[in-house]
């Protein structure tokens, strides 16, 4: 199926072994991340993250689902990132957290500051995340 006006495919990266694509409908801005987020690869998935943000969309979603493993350096990005989200007025969140996702983000206090509801993913309503 072809992206319509709405809803367009933005791009598709492979670094390593991590996969990254992103996709914007209406409001809301999706980072889908699948493999490892670790030192080898963080640099894409902070790009990655860091092009979405610049253009300022309303909500931005990381829907960690198929995320492998996840270093301190891929936590820094999504700290950072939320940090950069807040002072543009971009909601950003964590929807979807795979099991590693979970435990690291759990283990390290970050999880209720982090993740959001999976139905944000597919929601492109304004103010879904929280800000």
């Amino acid at each position: 199926m072809p992206p319509s006006s709405a809803s367009r495919s933005r791009s598709a990266t492979r670094s390593a072994s991590l996969r990254l694509a992103t996709r914007s409908a209406s409001h809301l801005t999706t980072v889908a991340v699948a493999g490892p987020v670790e030192h080898g690869t963080a640099t894409s998935f902070e790009s990655a993250i860091g092009t979405c943000l610049a253009e300022v969309p309303d909500a931005l979603a990381i829907d960690m689902k198929d995320v492998t493993a996840l270093c301190y350096a891929g936590v820094a990005t999504l700290i950072a990132a939320r940090d950069r989200a807040l002072h543009q007025g971009t909601a950003l969140g964590v929807v979807d957290p795979s099991p590693t996702v979970t435990k690291v983000l759990a283990d390290l206090g970050l999880q209720s500051m982090l993740v959001r509801d999976p139905s944000v993913s597919r929601r492109a309503v304004p103010g879904v995340l929280s800000r």
